[in-house]
């Protein structure tokens, strides 16, 4: 693994321990790293939960990974989230390969935006967004809030 995969890693890692510290009804059990999906909760010795993470970002755009800047927030609209679920949603094959119970993807965002300028939760609230990841998470890191769309 080179330093830029394992830094991306061990970004992943603290972005999900702290949604973890986030989100009550995280289950317990043991956080195995990932590849597809990006994390394993093995949640009894036959029940496990595949997690993916992803930055907001443009889904038409390449995925910026985790050294470039996000999407502007303020342009966040359904289209966009469901775009992203769409390109993770492709992935699924491949996750099932890993034979977990359920899965999540998590969608964090990782900027500063003052509540003076954008206020998610009342442009988000209308939305009725469908996937076939078991939960779907906008996570606002500097809030910390916490939107579920599944």
């Amino acid at each position: 693994m080179d330093v830029s995969n394992e830094q991306k890693k061990t970004d992943e890692r603290i972005i999900l321990d702290y949604f973890r510290q986030c989100y009550p009804d995280f289950p317990g059990g043991k956080l195995i790293e990932s590849e597809s999906p990006d994390f394993i909760v093995e949640t009894s010795r036959k029940r496990s939960l595949g997690i993916e993470l992803t930055k907001l970002h443009d889904p038409e755009a390449p995925d910026p990974g985790f050294d470039k800047n996000s999407y502007d927030v303020r342009k966040l609209d359904q289209q966009m989230i469901e775009g992203i679920i769409r390109v993770k949603e492709e992935k699924l094959a491949i996750y099932n390969k890993q034979m977990n119970d359920l899965y999540w993807l998590i969608i964090f965002i990782d900027q500063f935006d003052g509540p003076e300028s954008f206020n998610i939760k009342n442009k988000i609230g209308k939305w009725n967004i469908h996937s076939s990841f078991n939960k779907v998470f906008l996570f606002e890191m500097f809030s910390p809030d916490i939107y579920i769309f599944i």
